[in-house]
């Protein structure tokens, strides 16, 4: 998302196929059209608002258009087929200069397939007044549900689930000047930065001593085991309540994780919940 204000937004990251799973891909982009993006499309809203949809193919060409049932249906057969390298669904609302402010946004990027090596990402992105007076645990729930569901079935390397100003880099990224997308390159072994909700595979695990050790010490209020070498963290039953120090602890816990990282450039974005000392 480009907008300087906070979204719940979750995000995997995997090197698994997914060019070549284009039926589970598909199908899992119309889950979460269906549960957790056409949800919050306002039935009567003062502010005009429009559907994009965005497209590239794997020959590189590039299109861009209002939504429409046959362009939707053109995007999830292109993804079965594995014919797109990338797909957004966008709902825009208002405007700032002629520009619209967006409200909405999933994005699937197969990155893998224009840099050998960087892993392939998912993520989905919401603005904060489109839950209402507070953003539910019931949606929450819903949230987690469904990137859980993807972690597991995509074996994701890693992701995370936020409130904050986030997009394609990361805001513990944003925060430290990291280069992106070399930081896709080594998410099976660094984390892209410590959040709300965690993602850990097998190489995460091993390095913070193992899963007992994860389910004993990390100072969290959920720990889970998805799958072998695969564990989901979450730090606070509410993605709007939790503190400095709670983020902390976690920071501390999950260091062993995360990349190197300085101060030498002078961090001058919005603000993000990222600590100074990571």
């Amino acid at each position: 998302m480009s907008d300087e204000a906070p979204f719940l937004f979750f995000e995997i990251d995997t090197f698994a196929s997914l060019e070549e799973r284009g039926g589970e891909l598909s199908d899992w982009v119309e889950t979460v059209w269906r549960e957790l993006l056409a949800p919050l499309v306002p039935t009567s809203d003062p502010v005009p608002y429009e559907l994009s949809i965005g497209l590239e193919s794997r020959s590189g060409d590039v299109e861009a258009a209002p939504q429409t049932s046959a362009l939707w249906e053109q995007t999830l057969d292109g993804l079965r087929r594995g014919e797109l390298q990338s797909a957004s669904l966008t709902m825009v609302r208002g405007a700032r200069g002629g520009e619209g402010l967006s409200a909405f946004h999933l994005e699937v990027q197969l990155c893998g397939l224009a840099w050998p090596g960087v892993s392939h990402r998912v993520s989905v992105a919401a603005s904060r007044d489109l839950f209402g007076a507070a953003i539910s645990i019931e949606a929450e729930d819903r949230w987690v549900r469904v990137v859980k569901a993807a972690t597991t079935q995509f074996e994701a390397s890693t992701g995370y689930v936020t409130f904050d100003v986030a997009g394609y880099i990361s805001p513990f990224e944003s925060r430290f000047h990291l280069h992106w997308p070399d930081t896709l390159r080594e998410v099976r072994t660094y984390l892209r930065g410590y959040y709300w909700g965690n993602f850990l595979s097998a190489d995460h695990i091993r390095a913070l001593g193992g899963a007992e050790r994860v389910v004993r010490e990390a100072p969290c209020h959920l720990i889970e085991t998805l799958a072998p070498g695969l564990m989901y963290l979450q730090l606070t039953p509410s993605v709007e309540e939790f503190d400095d120090q709670q983020l902390a602890e976690l920071g501390e816990f999950l260091s062993p994780c995360l990349p190197a990282v300085s101060d030498e450039y002078p961090y001058l974005g919005p603000p993000v919940r990222v600590l100074d000392e990571p």
